[in-house]
């Protein structure tokens, strides 16, 4: 029999040893209480999702957030252009599984915000009305590569709906 480990649940096979170690020579309240944070904060990052071209749907917040742009990309009071983009953001964190078909897209864990790309005008027309409220967005991830690309992973979105 074979398992397939995603990087999601790697999380919790390195981080339980680790912790295991740390708390050695406590008290076994205090392990206790350790143990309980590992586990905590590692359920909410196993949903892991694919990067393009696997279709994937993905609820959150929709907000438009504005990020630094030209001609640096560092600060708009500095003087870089204001960059303003749809984002989910997203209840619990995320995994995307890396592609080694492809090197820019590296396995990814702790996502908890998605910029929407929107390659069809019905597409972003169809957004606007929803900006602050809980959305379902169906696409295709990939990762950032330009300095346009303001969250790590982001999604091409094929179709949009309140949820």
């Amino acid at each position: 029999m074979t398992s397939s480990f995603t990087p999601c649940h790697l999380i919790a096979i390195i981080a339980v040893p680790v912790c295991l170690a740390a708390c050695r020579g406590q008290s076994s309240g205090r392990a206790t209480v350790d143990t309980a944070l590992v586990f905590v904060s590692t359920a909410r990052t196993d949903t892991c999702f694919k990067y393009d071209p696997e279709m994937v749907t993905i609820a959150g917040r929709l907000a438009v957030d504005t990020f630094p742009g030209r001609p640096n990309y560092e600060s708009i009071s500095a003087g870089d252009e204001p960059e303003p983009e749809y984002v989910l953001h997203l209840e619990h964190k995320i995994c995307v599984r890396g592609d080694t078909r492809t090197s820019g897209n590296a396995g990814q864990v702790g996502i908890d915000s998605i910029q929407v790309v929107t390659a069809d005008t019905s597409i972003d027309r169809a957004l606007r009305p929803l900006v602050g409220r809980e959305i379902s967005v169906s696409g295709t991830l990939f990762a950032a590569e330009t300095g346009h690309h303001h969250t790590r992973v982001l999604i091409t979105a094929k179709s949009v709906r309140a949820a």
